[in-house]
Formats: C-alpha cells, structure tokens, sequence
C-alpha cells in the first residue's frame, strides 16, 4: 500500500498528501554518493509527481514534489541537457537539485552523456521521465509478486 507524504508547494496554501507509489536509488553524476527519489501521484488531480528524497553525501538540494510533466518539459527543451538546464524544475533552490535530477534521468534511461562532453547529455529518442518511471513502477510491482508453487506429483 502507498504511503502519503505531506507537502506543501508554494502554489498551494493547503497542505496536501502525495501518494508515493515508488521509491528508487542511484549513483549521483560523480558516483561519491547514491541519490534516493520517490514517484507519486497527488491525490485529487492524480497528476504523476517526482522528488529527490535523500542524498548519502553532504550535497544540499530541494527535496520539493515537482510535476513529472515540468521535468519532461525542461528535458525536451535543453539541448544539450545539463544540470543548470534541469535547475528551472526547482528555480531559486539548491544548484545542486538539476544534477541530482539529471542523475535520476540518466539512471532511468531517459538522457545519455553526449560522446564528446561527459558534462552534456541528450534525451534518448522515445524516453520520457513518466514512461522510465513507469516502467520503473511495474518492474518493482512485478518483482515483488507473490510466486505460485506448481504442485508436484
């Protein structure tokens, strides 16, 4: 069962419950520290949402819900992707959050480091942050159904 989280963005006065329905880790950019993140859904809308949840080294960053939409859009437009181009997802907040969240999409498949620049990366055709999460969902949901035991004779 998911759990909700309480948040509240600066859009909204009232407080609301994002339903976490995954929650995954990765290596950051460097590699010096393993990022965990969470995807959701807010609960009257059911808008797919996503936020960087904790990072094992000493890194600062916005731990803010964001519409997975905002994120695809800011993917979509950056060419090359970088970190500063993913930082307008959370603007005003921690620089560190763009290349937090570029770690993320790199991980999920959805951007690939350019061969001539390690720093740049570009959209792998076809991917999206809300198709690789959701693939992401369904292989965890799959991974953790119960197996039948065929009867032996």
């Amino acid at each position: 069962m998911p759990e909700a989280e309480e948040v509240q963005s600066s859009d909204e006065a009232a407080v609301q419950e994002i339903i976490v329905d995954f929650e995954g880790q990765c290596d950051s950019l460097t590699g010096r520290s393993v990022l965990t993140y969470q995807a959701g859904r807010h609960p009257e809308s059911n808008a797919p949402m996503f936020r960087l949840l904790r990072n094992s080294g000493g890194g600062m960053f916005c731990k803010d819900w964001a519409p997975i939409a905002e994120i695809d859009a800011a993917l979509a437009k950056a060419d090359p992707v970088t970190a500063r181009s993913l930082n307008e997802v959370h603007p005003g907040r921690s620089v560190n959050s763009g290349g937090f969240l570029a770690a993320v999409a790199k991980d999920l498949g959805v951007i690939q480091a350019k061969e001539d620049n390690t720093r740049h990366h570009e959209l792998v055709p076809g991917k999206t942050m809300l198709k690789a999460l959701a693939e992401r969902i369904a292989e965890s949901a799959d991974a953790n159904k119960p197996r039948s035991k065929g009867k032996s004779e």
